[in-house]
C-alpha cells in the first residue's frame, strides 16, 4: 500500500501506524515529499491508517482501506492507495458515532464500521458539504479523497485542503470548517448531514505567492525585498523584527514551502491594521529538511499587495485553548479526577515583557468578570499564575502568588470511569474558575479577542491594554471524554507520585501512547513537574523530541529548577521537595496541536 500524507503541504517524517481488523499493526515513516509505502503482508482488511506529526503541529490524521483489491483501472498487483489528509480524517470521523476516529481501533470496530458501503456514504456526505469548494477547484461529486490521484501542490484536492480546517468539536469528536467563515462548522460523525454547504474562501489559494517570493528573497539576504515583504510597522509579541521573532524560518538553509490561511479579519480588528488581514502559517523546511511553520498576521495594502504586519501585541502574551485530564492518584481524591478546559495565558516575567510588571488583568469572552495573574512564588517557572486571591483592583506591593496555574477554567466535569464525582471549586470560582461550567451554546467562538492589561507594583497601568487573539478552537470539558490521552507508567506513579517519595534533584518519567494496545496516541512535546511542601514550590521542565525505548513507550528526565525555556533558575541547585505529609506533587504530559494546549496531569496529595 502507498499514499501521500499531507496537510496542504507534504508532511514528511510522519509516523504511520496501520492497524488491521485483527489488532495487528505495521509501521513506517513518510518521506520528505509525504509519500509512504508499506507491505500489507500478514494484515487483514479493513485497515485504519494513523499518521502522527512528529512536530506536534497537527492533530493525528486518519484514513481507512476496506479491501486489498487494486484501485479501479490499475494493473493487477498494483499497490493499494490510501492517502492521509484532513479530508480522509473527516471521512474516518464520519464512520464513528462520536466523531472520534480513534474509536476504530476498538476490538471488532473496523470490521463493523469500515465497509465499502459506509465509506462510500461518508465520502458522498463530505463531498456534498464541500460541493462549492470542490467545484471551485475543478473537482466533482465523485471525488475520492482516500484513493483518488493526489499531489500536494496547492491545486485540485490540495487546494480544497488549504481551504478547510478539521479541528476538535466543542464537546468532543471532530468538525470541519471553511476558512471563509470560521463561525460555521459541520460536526463529523455517523450523524453528519448535507444541510450545511461550506463556502469557498474570498481569495484564490495562491493569493500570497508574491509575498512568499519576496519574503524568501528577504530572508536569503536580498535586503531590498524586505521592505516589500515585511511592513515597517511589524510587531509580534513585543518583537519588532521578524527575523528575531521567527528564527527558525530565518535560519540559513531554510526554504519556504507554502502558506496556510487560518482565518480572515476585517480592517480595524487589530491595532494599527486598517486593511483586511489574515492569520497564516508560513511553512518552511530547515536546512536538515525538518518541516515547520511560522504563525503571523499579513495585511492587504491599499495597492492590493500583501505584507507581513504581525499581531501588533506589544508584549509576550499568548492566549490559547487548553484541555486537561486531571488524575488524582491518592485515595482521598482519586474519585474526583476530572476534565477541565478554558484558556491558557502564557505571560512570562522575562523580556520583552517589562521588568516592573507586577500583575495582569484579562477580560473577554468566557471569563467571569476580570481574571488576575501575578508572578509565582515557585522557582523553576517564569510564567505568571492566576491568583486565588479575590481582587477588584491591581494588587500593590509587588506580592507573589502561591497559585501555580496558567489555566483559566470555564468548563469542568468528572472522569466518569474513575468515580464520577466532581470537586466543586467554590474557593476559586471567579479567580481561575468561571462562576459555573459554561454551556456549549454559550461557548466563545474561535478567534475571539481578549484585553490584557499590565500593572506595576503600585497598581499603575503599564502602557496600553493589549488585544490578544485566541486562534485555537474553544471546547467544553466533554471533549475530554473523546480525546486520546497518553498514560503515565505505573512504575513512575508508584515511585515519584506516592506518599513519602524522597526529595530528588531530578525525576525519571515514563509514559505510553497506546489506544487499545495500538501506539497511535499523541506525541508528548514537554514534561512538567510541580512539587509543593509547605510554602515551598519547585517546578521543572523537560522539552524536546523524546526517544522511545519501545514502540509507544517513552522516558525522559525532568530536572528541578529548570524553567520552561530550559534555564536553571536555582543557584545553588534546588531539589524537588519530598512528598511528605501536607505536600503534593504532579507530573504533566504536555503537547499541542491546532494551537490547543493539552495536559495529561497526574497528582498525589499527601
Amino acid at each position: 500500500m502507498n499514499g501521500v500524507v499531507a496537510v496542504g503541504d507534504p508532511l514528511g517524517g510522519a509516523n504511520l501506524t496501520i492497524v488491521d481488523s485483527t489488532g495487528k499493526n505495521a509501521q513506517t515513516t513518510s518521506s520528505s515529499n509525504g509519500n509512504y509505502t508499506i507491505s500489507l503482508s500478514g494484515l487483514t482488511p479493513p485497515l485504519l491508517i494513523v499518521a502522527n506529526d512528529p512536530s506536534g503541529t497537527n492533530l493525528p490524521m486518519y484514513s481507512v482501506a476496506t479491501t486489498f483489491t487494486e484501485p479501479a483501472g490499475a494493473a493487477s498487483g498494483a499497490p493499494l492507495v490510501a492517502n492521509v489528509t484532513p479530508l480522509t480524517t473527516a471521512v474516518s470521523a464520519e464512520l464513528t458515532s462520536d466523531g472520534n476516529p480513534a474509536d476504530l481501533v476498538a476490538t471488532g470496530a473496523l470490521a463493523k464500521m469500515v465497509t465499502a458501503a459506509t465509506v462510500t456514504s461518508a465520502t458522498s456526505t463530505l463531498n456534498s458539504v464541500l460541493a462549492k469548494l470542490l467545484s471551485q477547484n475543478g473537482l466533482n461529486a465523485s471525488f475520492d479523497p482516500i484513493a483518488g490521484p493526489f499531489t500536494p501542490n496547492h491545486t485540485g484536492a490540495d487546494a480544497v485542503i488549504d481551504s478547510v480546517v478539521v479541528t476538535p468539536a466543542p464537546a468532543g469528536g471532530l468538525q470541519i470548517t471553511s476558512i471563509a467563515n470560521m463561525g460555521v462548522s459541520v460536526p463529523l460523525s455517523q450523524s453528519t448531514t448535507t444541510a450545511t454547504v461550506l463556502s469557498p474562501p474570498p481569495y484564490p489559494v495562491g493569493y500570497l505567492s508574491t509575498l512568499l517570493t519576496q519574503l524568501g528573497q528577504c530572508l536569503s539576504g536580498t535586503t531590498s525585498a524586505c521592505a516589500s515583504a515585511i511592513d515597517a510597522g511589524y510587531l509580534e509579541y513585543g518583537v519588532s523584527k521578524f527575523q528575531t521573532e521567527h528564527p527558525g524560518i530565518s535560519a540559513s538553509g531554510t526554504t519556504i514551502t507554502g502558506v496556510t490561511t487560518l482565518a480572515y479579519f476585517p480592517g480595524g480588528t487589530f491595532p494599527n491594521v486598517s486593511g483586511e488581514s489574515a492569520l497564516v502559517h508560513i511553512k518552511y523546511t530547515s536546512a536538515s529538511g525538518a518541516p515547520n511553520y511560522a504563525t503571523t498576521l499579513v495585511q492587504n495594502l491599499s495597492n492590493g499587495n500583501w505584507d507581513v504586519i504581525g499581531n501588533q501585541v506589544q508584549y509576550n502574551i499568548v492566549i490559547a485553548t487548553f484541555l486537561q485530564q486531571y488524575n488524582y492518584l491518592d485515595a482521598t481524591y482519586s474519585p474526583y479526577s476530572q476534565y477541565e478546559t478554558g484558556l491558557q495565558a502564557r505571560i512570562p516575567t522575562t523580556s520583552p515583557n517589562p521588568s516592573n510588571m507586577a500583575s495582569v488583568s484579562i477580560t473577554g469572552p468566557g471569563i467571569h468578570g476580570t481574571a488576575w495573574m501575578e508572578p509565582r512564588a515557585a522557582v523553576g517557572n517564569t510564567l505568571l499564575s492566576f491568583t486565588p486571591d479575590v481582587l477588584t483592583a491591581p494588587p500593590t506591593g509587588g506580592q507573589k502568588t502561591n497559585g501555580n496555574t496558567s489555566y483559566y477554567r470555564w468548563s469542568w466535569q468528572p472522569v466518569a470511569q474513575q468515580g464520577g464525582k466532581l470537586i466543586v471549586p467554590t474557593s476559586n470560582l471567579g479567580q481561575w474558575y468561571g462562576s459555573a461550567p459554561i454551556a456549549t451554546a454559550n461557548l466563545p467562538v474561535q478567534y475571539e479577542l481578549y484585553t490584557v492589561t499590565l500593572y506595576d507594583s503600585t497598581g499603575k497601568q503599564i502602557g496600553t491594554p493589549q488585544t490578544v487573539i485566541n486562534s485555537s478552537p474553544p471546547m467544553t470539558a466533554a471533549a475530554g471524554q473523546a480525546t486520546v490521552w497518553p498514560m503515565l507508567s505505573n512504575s513512575t506513579a508508584s515511585t515519584a507520585l506516592a506518599a513519602g517519595a524522597a526529595s530528588a534533584p531530578s525525576l525519571s518519567v515514563t509514559w505510553s501512547t497506546f489506544v487499545n494496545n495500538q501506539p497511535i496516541g499523541p506525541l508528548v512535546g514537554q514534561l512538567e513537574v510541580q512539587a509543593v511542601l509547605g510554602s515551598s514550590e519547585v517546578d521543572g521542565y523537560s522539552s524536546g523530541s523524546f526517544t522511545s525505548p519501545g514502540t509507544g513507550t517513552y522516558t525522559a528526565t525532568v530536572t528541578a529548577g529548570v524553567d520552561e525555556n530550559g534555564v536553571q533558575e536555582c543557584s545553588p541547585a534546588c531539589p524537588f521537595p519530598a512528598l511528605s505529609s501536607g505536600g503534593n506533587r504532579n507530573i504533566e504530559l504536555l503537547w499541542s496541536a491546532k494551537g490547543i494546549s493539552y495536559n495529561a496531569q497526574s497528582q498525589y496529595d499527601n
